[in-house]
């Protein structure tokens, strides 16, 4: 057997105990007070391995619950995707949508570029477009030899009319 950690006391231990009776078993948190509880009985090299993590990873996580509480073992909010325009360029563009309900994806690309010199992706104009509570909308395609007076005249026949 392993050698018994100096960061694991019977305190941490309980601690996780408790914590995992409130929580219940599912979720990466009960599954980090799993890993604790198990390294003080098996080892962290041991308990490590079998909850498919590293020792580094588990040495944190006794640390975070030792010198915090169980709320450190939640997952935290990431960087995330930082905004390219400002509040104020992003207004601008809503302006721009608003006034012109049919303008296209690209087309706010091209005005960007215009008007405020960057140059922005498709992709990232619209998820601009999206976050301002625009939706992308396109026609149903047509094909570019359809005879609209033979459509016509097919419908008055299908429907009976003379």
């Amino acid at each position: 057997m392993a050698r018994p950690s100096k960061l694991l006391d019977e305190e941490l231990v309980n601690r996780a105990n408790e914590g995992l009776k409130k929580l219940g078993k599912p979720g990466l948190v009960a599954r980090k007070l799993q890993a604790i509880i198990a390294a003080k009985k098996y080892g962290i090299t041991k308990a490590a391995l079998f909850y498919f993590t590293t020792k580094k990873s588990l040495i944190k996580w006794i640390k975070e619950l030792k010198e915090e509480s169980i709320k450190a073992l939640e997952v935290q909010a990431g960087r995330g995707r930082k905004f390219i325009l400002n509040p104020s360029q992003e207004e601008e563009v809503n302006g721009w949508i608003n006034d012109n309900c049919n303008i296209t994806i690209n087309q706010v690309r091209l005005l960007i570029e215009d008007k405020m010199n960057m140059k922005l992706s498709i992709s990232t104009t619209h998820r601009l477009m999206q976050r301002l509570r625009f939706s992308h909308i396109s026609p149903r395609p047509r094909h570019y030899k359809k005879d609209e007076k033979l459509s016509l005249e097919f419908k008055k026949k299908s429907t009976g009319e003379t």
